[in-house]
């Protein structure tokens, strides 16, 4: 990683997409067929990677990167409100867990400590000092996501639209270098919520067509 990921010293254009390992009604039980629909669909839509949000996902999802050719930003955990001698301890004995089943997947280029980070500082250090013995040859970086300290990258999210700041800035807002790589980029929407919108308005209803614009604006830019 520099301005560029460069694969195999060729430079990459990573066009990903962010997962959460769940379907309504049975959670994080999903069947080895689902998890193989959804990756086969993240290639048939044009995409090169795969972002793990937030938690340890199926390793089916890795092996499936590694099978299709699709980029694995693996991530182990989500802004955790909690800090006690007992906490970090077994925390790292998840952490090794974790790293000891992903780490000779050749498809992982990152490594995602915590998305929206609420580890101190200096924990945040040793879980990243932690990961780096582990796989010290791979070079793959320690991230936070949208928020955190202590890891060699914290990568920002962009929610232009949605949280606010201007949808048609977009691009724009990509160029600049703190925006190298976005964690997330998304819209709200109600299903089945149906309206008459044409334009983009970010204070009308969550509905399914201020959805699409939304999200068609984002990826034509």
């Amino acid at each position: 990683w520099g301005r560029q990921l460069l694969v195999n010293r060729e430079p990459v254009f990573v066009n990903g997409v962010c997962e959460y390992e769940h379907a309504f009604g049975h959670s994080h039980a999903l069947t080895d067929k689902e998890i193989d629909a959804r990756m086969l669909l993240l290639t048939r839509l044009g995409y090169n990677a795969l972002r793990e949000a937030h938690q340890p996902h199926n390793l089916r999802y890795v092996r499936d990167c590694n099978r299709l050719g699709v980029l694995n930003w693996t991530q182990f955990s989500a802004h955790i409100w909690y800090d006690t001698p007992a906490f970090r301890e077994n925390f790292k004995t998840l952490l090794r867990q974790w790293v000891k089943e992903r780490r000779n997947n050749p498809s992982i280029v990152l490594w995602g400590l915590q998305n929206e980070s609420t580890l101190p500082a200096d924990f945040a250090r040793e879980c990243a000092d932690i990961i780096r013995e582990m796989d010290p040859e791979s070079g793959r970086l320690v991230t936070t996501c949208n928020g955190g300290s202590g890891t060699d990258w914290n990568v920002i999210q962009n929610w232009s639209g949605t949280y606010g700041g201007d949808l048609y800035n977009y691009a724009n807002e990509l160029k600049q270098d703190h925006q190298l790589l976005n964690g997330e980029y998304g819209a709200w929407r109600t299903l089945g919520l149906h309206d008459t919108l044409t334009v983009f308005n970010s204070k009308a209803p969550h509905s399914e067509e201020k959805f699409a614009l939304l999200l068609g604006s984002k990826m034509q830019q």
